[in-house]
């Protein structure tokens, strides 16, 4: 009978595999077993481990004790471990632990996804989840009714794309933080730059004065140009005789009639209709 526990978004489902028949092997995995139940993980991976080592020269599968051992190591958090035992797992020629043992892997997968984000490394989060799609996959081939498989490589979807969101929130906030340390290095520059004007200043007053005083020369100067030249037009007119103000009056009189008949001579046109009403 399949337990089913919950590890954050993941489904986790466990099983162990007895069926032995040689004699040393067996009595370990019946040690194993006993560990197991009693909590003590530890002793009944180790116990698992070596009824495994045993399995070859009795000719039995040793998947099954990697499988079992893969249980003991997923309970007391050692994802990474499960994950490598439940892999040995796969190798069985027994294809029903070999979907449970995909399922399971997957499982410890996503554990150990959460795990590395917990501790900062969003991409090998990713990476788990990834191995840990494709571990359903397999799972949901060799199993094709077995719906907690179907159900976790959904929530394995939703999983990346979490982390993908996080990882897209975490690189704005880098590059935010970068920008403010360039504009503050910019800021400081630009403080560094205006006190040592202000002490270049304090200690040459006498070379600032003057340059002020140049300055305000120049503004002087400046507006009393425009009355200089406003002085020298008179002059222009007043030197203009009466004669010459009547011919250049007649000039701009006849300027503006041809302008006038220019306007007349281009909106008088009409414009053609290309169709009819």
């Amino acid at each position: 009978m399949k337990k089913i526990l919950v590890i954050g978004v993941v489904v986790v489902g466990f099983q162990s595999f007895t069926g032995w028949c040689a004699d040393a092997p067996r009595q370990t995995m019946k040690d194993g077993t006993r560990f197991y139940r009693g909590q003590s993980y530890d002793k009944a991976a180790e116990a698992f481990e070596q009824a495994a080592q045993s399995a070859h020269q009795a000719k039995l599968d040793p998947s099954v004790a990697k499988y079992n051992a893969a249980n003991a190591r997923f309970k007391i958090g050692g994802f990474g471990a499960a994950a490598t035992n439940y892999a040995e797992a796969t190798r069985s020629p027994n294809l029903a632990l070999q979907s449970k043992a995909y399922y399971n892997r997957g499982n410890a997968l996503m554990a150990d996804s959460e795990l590395a984000e917990k501790q900062g490394g969003l991409d090998p989060a990713i990476g788990s989840v990834d191995e840990a799609l494709s571990m359903y996959e397999s799972a949901m081939t060799l199993a094709p009714g077995d719906e907690d498989a179907k159900v976790n490589y959904e929530l394995a979807l939703r999983r990346k794309q979490e982390l993908q969101q996080k990882k897209e929130q975490q690189q704005q906030q880098q590059k935010q933080d970068q920008d403010k340390q360039d504009q503050e290095k910019e800021d400081q520059s630009q403080k560094q730059e205006q006190q040592e004007k202000n002490d270049q200043q304090k200690q040459d007053p006498q070379e600032n004065q003057q340059q002020d005083q140049k300055k305000d020369q120049q503004q002087n100067q400046g507006h009393q140009q425009p009355s200089d030249q406003q002085q020298a037009q008179p002059r222009k007119s007043e030197e203009m005789t009466p004669e010459e103000a009547r011919i250049m009056l007649d000039a701009m009189k006849q300027e503006e009639q041809a302008s006038r008949d220019r306007m007349r001579l281009i909106i008088g046109q009409p414009t053609p209709v290309e169709k009819d009403w």
